[in-house]
């Protein structure tokens, strides 16, 4: 009995692409921060080490190029080394025109774009993505405060359990916060 091996061809293994949208402003937002700090990819990747979170200098070179996934604790740890918000690496840098983010294709008509101003007033937790259809003025009104205090950090001053927590906020909303303010021309 005679076998014959037969050698397969060497595939040449294709890096993955990240093709969302998120994924690919993560990798070009990366790279952005990293030149703007004139940092290399070994520099930052002793940064990320001494920080207690090791990426290689390869891995974040695959990151820029779009061949690697960034996970959240490796875009927490980016953003701390690089000194931004982690908000800033993963929303496109402009906030100007149609930017693309994950998940919005059924936003806008479909077109997947949104306006970079309200892209990022959602992102900065001052305006929901979108709000429900058919509300007037004042529905729009109560559906951003119910949606403002859903995504504002629990704490002694929004407290919203106790009357104080409940007149910081409105206080707060008046003064501004969240790019809000009071169109009524009332105190209250």
């Amino acid at each position: 009995m005679t076998l014959k091996l037969t050698l397969m061809p060497e595939q040449k293994r294709v890096p993955p692409q990240i093709t969302d949208p998120t994924g690919r402003t993560v990798a070009a937002n990366v790279r952005r921060h990293r030149e703007r700090q004139g940092l290399s990819t070994y520099e930052l990747a002793r940064k990320l080490a001494d920080a207690g979170r090791p990426i290689a200098a390869s891995a974040l070179s695959k990151i820029e190029r779009g061949e690697r996934r960034v996970d959240v604790g490796d875009l927490v740890a980016l953003a701390v080394v690089l000194d931004v918000p982690p908000i800033t690496l993963l929303m496109p840098s402009k906030a100007h025109g149609g930017v693309e983010l994950t998940g919005t294709g059924g936003i806008d008509g479909g077109t997947g774009l949104v306006s970079g101003k309200r892209a990022w007033a959602w992102a900065q937790g001052r305006e929901p993505l979108r709000y429900p259809s058919g509300l007037d003025e004042q529905g729009r009104a109560r559906f951003l405060a119910v949606w403002l205090m859903a995504v504002t950090p629990e704490g002694p001053d929004f407290d919203m359990t106790t009357a104080e927590g409940r007149d910081a906020f409105i206080a707060a909303l008046k003064a501004g916060a969240w790019g809000t303010e009071d169109r009524t021309g009332s105190d209250g």
